[in-house]
């Protein structure tokens, strides 16, 4: 490229011809043809020159607007080309900001998943939690539940070991009391037969002691009587009958004391068989007594423990029951908190699930990592303007027209051809789509140029 690039071009054609050229043709008329042959012949000449100074002002008029064009289109080359450039800048840089800003936005999205997974986990863990110590207080409430009903009954039946306990006391009282009543009323009915007996006794041994008494009164009266009756000195028959008499009344008196003693003897032995068949009668009273009082007791305390059997027996049924109920309600109890458990397992499950599908989407949108093409490349350099000057007219011979030279693409219209070939393949890597527009609309401007600038040459010589 010239460095007088933006010094104006000068013609080599410094006054072309801008009048008429004025040739003499001689007379008219009768002339002869050799006359005519000439002016014609001059004729060609000059407009062949006028023709060469016009094709040589155009030439250089061509050429000068062909370097002024030049210095265009690599001016225009290389400002696209910056422009190229600033504009894949600009591309990549909001590229690789909207890439920087969608790679934080998934990561922010990603952290507020995580956060959302780590709070609902968190209200799943306090939900689990409140509902294990539920069940824990229900399972508590239920031991002491069961303890209470421990209690209770562990007293009835300590109740009913009392009631037992106090119906064997009351059977051993009712026997120890019917034993001492039997007991003391045979003693007293003993003590009554033997003073039954003893007065009998004694009064045997009175009755005795007087008739032994009565006796001896008898025997001192019959001494008496017959010391009477022998002191009286009475003798023989009458003194033996007295002394027989006497001694009759003695022996008949005798006869009836022993008599009386006699009978009083087996009355009395009567009165002690009457008195033994009282006692034994008494004692066997006591003793059907004391046997009633003894079954009757014996028979309350086997009504009462009959009834604290019973009593046992249904006490150990309801806590039967009452255990089996128990049990059952704790099995509950773990069936629930197995429930439970399970669905913190389905929530924590979900919440994996949902984290998942979240950064599933978030993963979804975020943007490809930037891909640029290549950097554009520099523009052609375009070749140095020759100036090449039309070829001198030759002369025309006598007789012969001129030949009109072939309208060529000028070199103007060749440089906007490069130039158009230029921008086009600079305009190939631009991916911005700002540039599309304004290359075509230079390419546009150029061809129409061209096409001017062509139609302005077409007519001279290069």
């Amino acid at each position: 490229m010239a460095t007088n690039q933006n010094k104006p071009f000068q013609s080599a054609v410094a006054n072309p011809v801008t009048s008429s050229l004025s040739i003499d043709y001689g007379k008219t008329g009768k002339a002869g043809s050799k006359t005519a042959n000439r002016n014609i012949k001059s004729y060609q000449d000059v407009s062949q020159l006028a023709g060469f100074e016009f094709a040589l002002d155009e030439g250089a008029r061509d050429f000068e607007a062909a370097t002024v064009t030049q210095a265009l289109q690599e001016n225009q080359a290389k400002s696209t080309f910056i422009d190229q450039m600033k504009q894949r800048d600009i591309q990549m840089n909001a590229q690789l900001k909207a890439y920087k800003e969608n790679q934080q936005l998934v990561a922010n999205q990603l952290a507020f998943n995580q956060q959302g997974a780590k709070g609902a986990l968190r209200d799943s863990e306090t939900v689990f939690g409140d509902r294990v110590k539920q069940l824990q207080y229900q399972e508590q409430e239920l031991g002491l539940r069961r303890e209470e009903q421990a209690i209770a009954t562990a007293s009835q039946l300590s109740a009913l070991k009392v009631g037992d306990f106090e119906a064997k006391q009351s059977k051993r009282f009712a026997d120890a009391d019917a034993e001492k009543n039997k007991l003391l009323r045979d003693t007293a009915a003993n003590l009554q037969y033997r003073q039954d007996i003893s007065s009998v006794d004694y009064e045997l041994e009175t009755q005795q002691a007087e008739t032994a008494f009565q006796l001896q009164q008898i025997n001192i009266q019959e001494i008496v009587n017959l010391g009477k009756v022998r002191s009286s000195g009475r003798t023989g028959v009458s003194a033996s009958r007295a002394e027989q008499t006497i001694m009759a009344l003695a022996g008949l008196n005798t006869s009836k004391l022993n008599n009386s003693l006699n009978r009083f003897t087996l009355n009395t032995e009567n009165k002690k068989k009457f008195i033994l068949e009282k006692e034994t009668d008494t004692k066997d009273s006591n003793l059907a007594e004391y046997t009633s009082t003894t079954n009757r007791a014996k028979s309350q305390k086997e009504v009462a423990l009959a009834k604290s059997s019973i009593d046992n027996t249904r006490l150990k049924e309801i806590e039967t029951v009452t255990n089996t109920r128990f049990d059952m309600n704790r099995e509950e109890l773990g069936e629930t908190l197995i429930s439970a458990l399970n669905g913190y397992q389905q929530s924590k499950e979900q919440i994996f699930f949902d984290k998942f599908k979240a950064d599933s989407q978030a993963y979804a949108q975020r943007m490809a990592t930037p891909q640029f093409a290549d950097a554009p490349k520099e523009p052609f350099k375009i070749p140095e303007l020759t100036y090449i000057q039309p070829p001198v007219p030759l002369e025309t011979p006598m007789g012969a027209s001129a030949r009109q030279p072939q309208n060529k693409t000028s070199t103007f219209g060749k440089i906007l051809q490069i130039g158009g070939m230029i921008a086009s393949a600079v305009a190939i890597p631009l991916t911005a789509g700002a540039s599309a527009p304004l290359t075509a609309a230079w390419g546009a401007a150029l061809a129409g140029g061209g096409a001017a600038a062509t139609g302005i040459g077409g007519s001279g010589w290069i």
